[in-house]
Order: C-alpha cells, then sequence, then structure tokens
C-alpha cells in the first residue's frame, strides 16, 4: 500500500458541511502532538462554496441571518465579523445577504483552517478530482476510493458530505424545451427566459421565492405562476428573530421520557410537550400545520403575514426555539417512527420552519399586488403540448404555459432511481439504509452508516444533508455544524482510542 495514497479520514464533497466539519476537527485535535492526514476530494472550484453557494445575483438572499451562519461551533459571530471586514459597504451590516457572500465566507475558512492546521500536525489535502466508487469490504480494515482520474485512495474513515440531492422530477419532464430542471445558478439559467413568456414555476417554496424575485428583478413581462399542492408560501421572518423559549421542550426532558420509555422515544411522546407548548402560546397543533382547509396564499393573505412579522414575534419565533431541542432528541426516536414523521408530518412544519426574509416576503407581495404573480394549488399533470406545456388542475382546468422552472424541492433518496455515483456500490451491495422518503440513516453522534442488516459501518461517516434519514431539518446551518462537531469528535475518539 502506497503510503501517500493512505489518509486517516476522507471526506468525499467540499461544500458547507465538509467545511464546517474539517473546522471542529482542526478546533478538537489542535492541542494534540498526534499526526493526522485528512483528504478532501471535489472539485477545486466547490471548496467552501460547494454547488449551492456560487457566484450567482446579489439578491438572492441567505434565509439565515447572519448571527446563525457561523462553520465554527461555539463562536456565532465568525461569520459575521468576516462579512463586516469583507462583505460589500451595503452588506457590512445586513442581517441577510447574499448566498455568494456566504460562499465567499466558508472558502476563506477551509483555506484558512487548511493553513493553520498544518502548522498543528493536522495535514488536510485538497484532492481536485470526484469519488468514482467507494470499496468498503467487510473484511478489509481500510476503506479504498476510486477516482475519476483512475487513482485510489484508502482510509479509516470516509465521510459524506455531497450535500442536498438532484431536484426532484416529478412530472419526467427532464430534457424537454423550454424547461429548467435546476434554476441555479440564476445568473446563467433565468436569462434563457424570454421576457414576455408566461412562466409556471413548480413549487411555492424558498426556491420558487428566488425564482419570482430574479424574475422580477430581470425586468420580466409575462404572467408568473407559483404551482404546488396546496399553495401556500413558507412564514415570514421579521424584525425580531430572536426564539421563543422552548419551555419544558428540552433535550434533557426527552432523555428522562426515554428512559422511562425503555431508552426510546415513539412520536407521540415527543410531540406531547410540544403540542402544550403551542398551546400555551395561543396555537394548535393540527391547525398550525396541517390545516387543509386553507386555500392557496394571495396579495391578502402574505400581506397579513408581513404585518405580523413586522409588529413582534410570530409562529416562526415559537418553532425557532423548539428546533434545536428537537434536532437532538432524533437521536432517542426509531427509524420506524422517523420514517412516519417524513411521510406525514414533514412537509408540514418545514412550511413554517423554512421562512422567508421580510424584504423577499415584501418583493413577492408587490408581485401579486400586482397581479403580474398568482399562486395556484392542485397540480394534477404536467404534459408538452409542442413548444408549450399544458396544466391540469384538480377544478378540472387546463392552462397553458409557455416555460416551466422546476423549484419543486430536492431529492432525499441516495439509493433511488438515479444514484450518486460515489453511492453506487454501497447502494448495489445494501451498505446503505435510507428512509423510505429518502436519507441515510446514521448513528448519532457517530455518524456511522446503518447498511440494510441495520448494523453500523464503523469506516463509512455521513454528515449534513445526506444524513437526513436521521435528523430531518438539515435545512438549519447551526445544527449542520453542531452535528458535524459531533461526528468529528467521534473519529477522533476512535483514533486515538
Amino acid at each position: 500500500m502506497n503510503r501517500n495514497t493512505l489518509f486517516d479520514v476522507v471526506v468525499i464533497g467540499a461544500g458547507a458541511s465538509a467545511t464546517a466539519f474539517i473546522t471542529s476537527f482542526y478546533t478538537l485535535h489542535k492541542s494534540s502532538k498526534t499526526p493526522i492526514k485528512i483528504a478532501v476530494v471535489d472539485k477545486k472550484e466547490n471548496v467552501g462554496c460547494g454547488e449551492i453557494y456560487k457566484e450567482d445575483f446579489s439578491w438572492l438572499l441567505m434565509n439565515t441571518p447572519t448571527e446563525n451562519l457561523s462553520a465554527q461551533i461555539g463562536c456565532h459571530n465568525d461569520f459575521e465579523r468576516w462579512a463586516k471586514k469583507n462583505a460589500p459597504t451595503n452588506y457590512k451590516n445586513a442581517r441577510f445577504v447574499p448566498r455568494h457572500l456566504f460562499g465567499s465566507y466558508l472558502k476563506n475558512k477551509f483555506l484558512f483552517v487548511q493553513k493553520k492546521a498544518a502548522k498543528n500536525n493536522l495535514l488536510i489535502m485538497l484532492i481536485d478530482d470526484a469519488v468514482q466508487k467507494v470499496d468498503a469490504d467487510a473484511n478489509a480494515y481500510y476503506a479504498t476510493l476510486h477516482l475519476t482520474s483512475g487513482g485510489k485512495i484508502t482510509a479509516k474513515f470516509v465521510v459524506f458530505a455531497t450535500g442536498p440531492g438532484v431536484p426532484i422530477d416529478a412530472y419526467q419532464l427532464q430534457g424537454a424545451q423550454n424547461y429548467l430542471h435546476q434554476p441555479f445558478p440564476a445568473c446563467v439559467k433565468l436569462q434563457l427566459i424570454p421576457k414576455e413568456a408566461k412562466v409556471g414555476i413548480l413549487g411555492t417554496s424558498l426556491t420558487a421565492i428566488d425564482v419570482a424575485i430574479s424574475l422580477k428583478h430581470l425586468n420580466h413581462q409575462g404572467k408568473i405562476v407559483m404551482l404546488s399542492k396546496h399553495g401556500r408560501l413558507p412564514q415570514v421572518k421579521g424584525f425580531d428573530l430572536d426564539p421563543i423559549p422552548p419551555g419544558n421542550v428540552s433535550f434533557e426532558n426527552y432523555k428522562k421520557m426515554a428512559i422511562k420509555n425503555g431508552g426510546y422515544l415513539n412520536l407521540k411522546l415527543l410531540l406531547k410537550p410540544i403540542r402544550k407548548h403551542l398551546i400555551l402560546h395561543g396555537h394548535d397543533w393540527r391547525s398550525c400545520f396541517f390545516n387543509k382547509e386553507l386555500q392557496p396564499d394571495n396579495s391578502c393573505v402574505l400581506g397579513k403575514k408581513i404585518q405580523d412579522a413586522e409588529k413582534g414575534k410570530t409562529l416562526f419565533n415559537l418553532i425557532l426555539g423548539l428546533i434545536p431541542e428537537v434536532n437532538k432528541a432524533w437521536r432517542l426516536i426509531l427509524k420506524d417512527q422517523l420514517d412516519y414523521f417524513m411521510k406525514y408530518f414533514f412537509k408540514g412544519v418545514n412550511q413554517k420552519h423554512g421562512a422567508m426574509p421580510l424584504v423577499n416576503a415584501k418583493k413577492i407581495q408587490s408581485l401579486l399586488v400586482s397581479r403580474q404573480l398568482e399562486i395556484k394549488s392542485g397540480v394534477q399533470a404536467i404534459k408538452q403540448a409542442g413548444d408549450k406545456f399544458e396544466i391540469k388542475l384538480s377544478n378540472d382546468i387546463t392552462e397553458r404555459y409557455d416555460f416551466i422552472v422546476n423549484a419543486s424541492g430536492l431529492a432525499r433518496m441516495v439509493c433511488g432511481k438515479i444514484i450518486k455515483i460515489p453511492y453506487l456500490d454501497l447502494c448495489h451491495n445494501n451498505k446503505i439504509s435510507e428512509l423510505t422518503t429518502g436519507g441515510i440513516f446514521v448513528d448519532t453522534p457517530s455518524g456511522r452508516i446503518m447498511n440494510k442488516n441495520g448494523k453500523f459501518d464503523t469506516r463509512l461517516r455521513a454528515i449534513g444533508h445526506v444524513a437526513e434519514g436521521s435528523h430531518p431539518f438539515t435545512n438549519n446551518f447551526d445544527w449542520i455544524v453542531y452535528s458535524g462537531y459531533e461526528v468529528a469528535q467521534a473519529i477522533l475518539n476512535e483514533i486515538f482510542n
């Protein structure tokens, strides 16, 4: 075995979760004299920013405020300090900054940690390549990674940090003329849409918000319609972004409940203190998250959300206080219960948790008031008719569109119909267990990946979005940093012991 190709840890992917992971690894290791070698495999241009936070329009903002975007655990103002020093003048003190600015911070953080680590017996080597295959033979001590270039590297631990999945193609439109399957980078993709075209945006999520806002900034003249199952927009983040204290909804209380229940929680036990907390603040669980009688949002509904957000705390602040404690509690939930939650509850909860900044809400409101933008629900089918698209709605009305932009979300499934290349061999050999809705199931806090036989492989770890099988709310960057820190700590403990 060539010692130059043997690493203690290989990280696949160099985006946000990988950057947070190596930052934590360096922080935990810097007082040690034990030399450790880490390889990070990804395209050089993806360092820090990954595919998500690359250069794009400046009006495409992070949906998380600057104070919650630190890649360094225990240093919540790390990004704020960096932004005040490095951001353009108009964003130095902004709470919501352009996505590409956050990408620049992550790139800077990665390179800074890499340089500092080299002076502390920690080699972090960037390999400008891609992983084609991972061999994790049960009888082998190391995992072997086959690279696109034809080379091989081996590692004691492989950490998958490949980021979000591919866009969902719910209506099998990929490859169709006048259809954008992936709207980003918007500065390239959305420029292709003729200004007079009637545009259908599939989805009403944060991605759909970004698409509509971009069309507005690009002086689009044609009709814009957001289309989704229920036609509901995300919550609105106001001026007050402080979380409401979670009360009895705490990880410590959940651990006590789990002990009484044989070491685990079911969803009923998880939800019990949450329901009480919501009632205490004047909210009912079902009407908050699963009100099926609500009509699609319009300018009046969004206007009310904006008014509430401007006045003070809203349901969003309540959820913001609950999420950190609930995130920790997922490790106490059995896999079948997580499956049930993802099938029936996740979309409703995520629609409230994934909120848009007030500035974006006001831009959408302006489009709705002008009637250039409409929101419709009940999409039944979409088919291409010549150079146009016919969309059938639940009221038996069929509408024609010139252009379709997919903003319906990203697939969580790693071993689905389309398998990302690094996972291909592992999926075929039953080395990865996922929820039925997607997301690798890992042991928390170690990040070890569970195989189809219910056993955890010490060599294989997953962090960030690909580990959604064990903690669903990975759109919370604080949680990505925290869980990555736990995995770094677990791996270091295993190396030292």
